[in-house]
């Protein structure tokens, strides 16, 4: 679990620092390696490393395109707006 956090934290800080925006629906491509556990005996990834994988795409995709700045600026004001 400590490894999946990391990785977000490294996500996070190369697509807001390093890395250039990208469109929601553009098309990102990633070069990762899996472990020989990860795969079963036809050559396809396991379920629990598929979802591992899919979920930090998500959150690269949300953090490099403009979704995270505007959800946190609609948090911000509906935050503005209950201090009312």
């Amino acid at each position: 679990m400590i490894y999946y956090w990391l990785h977000m934290i490294y996500i996070y800080i190369g697509s807001r620092i390093f890395w250039k925006k990208v469109h929601p629906t553009a098309e990102l491509t990633r070069t990762r390696s899996v472990g020989i556990l990860d795969c079963d005996a036809l050559r396809f990834m396991a379920n629990s490393k598929y979802f591992y994988y899919m979920d930090l795409i998500r959150y690269e995709v949300v953090f490099r395109s403009k979704l995270y700045d505007n959800t946190i600026k609609k948090e911000c004001l509906v935050c503005w707006h209950l201090k009312k």
